[in-house]
């Protein structure tokens, strides 16, 4: 019979299954929602650190380059000064035969 107590008992107890698979899903869904937000949340903050390490990379570079330079100027510099430092050991010694010359 279709309206047999059986039936009847087995309707509430299906309904309240149905129900309790809905509020899983619907609780499943607003997990996954807040899943997918805090992925995207951390999608961009790895973006901005990404673009980050880019930058400082790039400065680095700078930076090196900048040295290289400048290390360049002052081995060059040094270079100079000896340069300088002979030239007037040398004028020096001229000086030195100049005055010799003269006073003999």
């Amino acid at each position: 019979p279709a309206n047999s107590p059986a039936k009847d008992e087995e309707s509430p107890h299906r309904f309240r299954k149905y129900r309790e698979a809905l509020d899983r899903l619907h609780h499943l869904k607003e997990e996954n929602s807040s899943l997918w937000s805090n992925l995207k949340e951390q999608t961009h903050a790895a973006a901005k650190l990404a673009d980050r390490a880019v930058n400082d990379g790039l400065t680095v570079e700078k930076l090196q380059s900048e040295h290289t330079q400048l290390y360049e100027r002052l081995e060059a510099a040094q270079r100079e000064k000896a340069e300088m430092v002979t030239t007037m050991a040398r004028s020096e010694l001229v000086v030195k035969q100049l005055q010799r010359t003269i006073q003999r």
